[in-house]
């Protein structure tokens, strides 16, 4: 018999066969050896709509944790230049008196495709400063922007705020000026780091369309 140990002292209740046969949800440590458990991960993907072959071509193990709190596969996922961390917890529920595992992969993933030809890294970095002007933080992500479209592979970046002589001139102008001595010049500066609304860019890595949007950064 499996044994584990359950992580949450509440639980979600369902039904799974009818009434009178109660579901229940809970994440756990599973003791299950580590192999089964990436294979098990690696099965989840797979049905995310990857082919078997590609998987196996551009997935690669990162890291296995399987102890009570933090049960997960973390995977790589690899091609041509670009690398994307890809993270599954693991949970489960019973269903028949059996546990059936859960893999947080298969909502975070959505459906998937197999990527074949992206644009070249130079090609993508060139686009996003085109689309967002100066930025900072690229990263490389597994994402769909809409939920009509399946999971594809894009370059992420967020602006840079520039302060400074222009920026509280426009503050001015706007009234929104804390400066109590304007007379007093100051460097211009950037905050790659800020805070509150900032501009973000997509550069889709398959077909090079850029998408922008607006996040708040919170301390």
């Amino acid at each position: 018999m499996i044994k584990g140990i359950a992580l949450l002292a509440m639980a979600l209740l369902g039904w799974g066969n009818g009434p009178g046969h109660k579901q229940v949800f809970s994440f756990v440590f599973p003791t299950q050896q580590s192999g089964e458990l990436e294979q098990s991960s690696r099965q989840a993907i797979i049905e995310t709509g990857f082919s078997e072959a590609y998987f196996d071509k551009h997935f690669r193990i990162s890291a296995t944790f399987d102890r009570p709190g933090d049960t997960r596969v973390v995977w790589r996922f690899s091609i041509n230049r670009y690398e994307v961390v890809v993270t599954d917890a693991v949970g489960f529920y019973i269903q028949s008196q059996k546990r059936v595992y859960v893999h947080s992969v298969k909502n975070t993933l959505g459906a998937t495709h197999d990527i074949s030809r992206t644009i070249s890294k130079a090609r993508a970095e060139a686009l996003m400063k085109t689309c967002l002007g100066r930025h900072a933080d690229e990263a490389a992500v597994l994402l769909k922007l809409s939920p009509a479209e399946k999971t594809s592979l894009y370059l992420t970046a967020h602006s840079i705020i520039r302060t400074g002589p222009k920026a509280r001139s426009r503050e001015k102008e706007l009234g929104r000026t804390d400066n109590k001595h304007p007379e007093i010049d100051q460097p211009e500066s950037e905050v790659t780091k800020p805070r509150g609304q900032m501009r973000i860019g997509y550069i889709n890595l398959e077909t090079g369309k850029c998408t922008t949007g607006l996040a708040r950064a919170t301390p």
